[in-house]
């Protein structure tokens, strides 16, 4: 399916992507939209090169030190997807939106079957080109 998905949407490893299922939880708190580190992240060449050039500089908090998920950082934690997606913002690569269909719903994702026609973000937290138009599940599982 992650192939046929590449192949279907004319995705060139060498411009920089960066795949998954996005979250919109901490958008309110962070001010980002990032990709779940669960199910998994695809990030092509270009992305990888420019992600380099940021971590090159990044600094190296202590333990104990706040982040604020506002620049990149190495940091002691658990919130990986969440800096890898602030990482990759100051590299200015976003989530893409390409595994996102029409309704908002992820094409890949970490919700359990029944759970995923109803998983779409709130229309006010979809990036600028999407729509929620769906306001009912399509389906019932």
């Amino acid at each position: 399916n992650f192939r046929l998905l590449i192949v279907e949407a004319f995705l060139d490893a060498r411009q920089p992507h960066y795949l998954g299922t996005r979250e919109f939880l901490d958008l309110p708190r962070f001010g980002l939209v990032f990709n779940d580190g669960g199910p998994g992240v695809c990030i092509s060449r270009a992305a990888l090169l420019a992600l380099r050039e940021v971590l090159a500089v990044a600094p190296r908090l202590i333990k104990g030190e706040e982040v604020d998920f506002q620049s990149c950082s190495f940091a002691v934690g658990h919130r990986e997807d969440l800096m890898l997606g602030t990482c990759l913002r100051q590299a200015g690569i976003l989530p893409s939106t390409v595994t996102t269909d029409p309704s908002g719903r992820e094409w890949f994702s970490i919700r359990p079957l029944r759970g995923i026609p109803e998983h779409r973000p709130a229309a006010s937290l979809l990036l600028q080109g999407q729509s929620n138009e769906a306001a009912e599940p399509l389906h019932s599982w």
